[in-house]
């Protein structure tokens, strides 16, 4: 994923619908923050889709969206990129009051991105292959630091499950990033 590809989904959104809010997840999420990271991140230049949960979620809407730009879009075959667009539940895995912590995408009303400390905690706690690679890739480039991550697992509101999960991987990730 670029910024510019980014960009051309969220003005697509926009264009199509007049929603109250959009909310950028996922790896795509940390342009609002680091505009310049698919210049440096391999992780995020070779993500191909950018993630929103929309509200109102209608799922009229969420298909409209998916029709015209989703993964099985003429839009997909001809730009290489897609929108994928997913249940507000799923933002019962991130940590609580994620939605006061939203970075503005900048150039956009209503269009939020995930906080980069919110966002790691939900990689900890998803943990796939693309997960860590993120994770290790954006502390090397020293966009998030290890001790930041760590401070905000102490104070973020998390259920028993996830603190569990998150604690192990994020006790992992330490010795991988410090090379043990």
């Amino acid at each position: 994923m670029r910024l510019q590809s980014l960009t051309t989904l969220v003005q697509t959104i926009k264009a199509m619908t007049n929603l109250e809010r959009v909310v950028i997840f996922g790896s795509a999420s940390l342009f609002a923050s680091f505009p310049d990271i698919d210049t440096c991140c391999k992780p995020i230049e070779s993500s191909l889709d950018a993630d929103f949960i929309l509200t109102p979620a209608e799922e009229k809407t969420a298909k409209m969206i998916l029709d015209a730009i989703g993964v099985r879009s003429v839009f997909f075959q001809v730009k290489g990129y897609y929108a994928d667009v997913v249940s507000p539940g799923l933002a019962d895995t991130f940590p609580g009051k994620w939605e006061e912590r939203l970075v503005p995408f900048p150039g956009f009303d209503r269009v939020y991105a995930l906080h980069p400390l919110d966002l790691a905690l939900v990689k900890l706690l998803i943990a796939r292959p693309k997960d860590w690679a993120l994770l290790e890739a954006i502390i090397g480039q020293k966009l998030v630091s290890l001790a930041d991550i760590r401070n905000h697992f102490q104070t973020a509101l998390l259920g028993e499950r996830e603190a569990t999960t998150i604690g192990l991987n994020l006790h992992e990730l330490a010795k991988k990033v410090s090379g043990q």
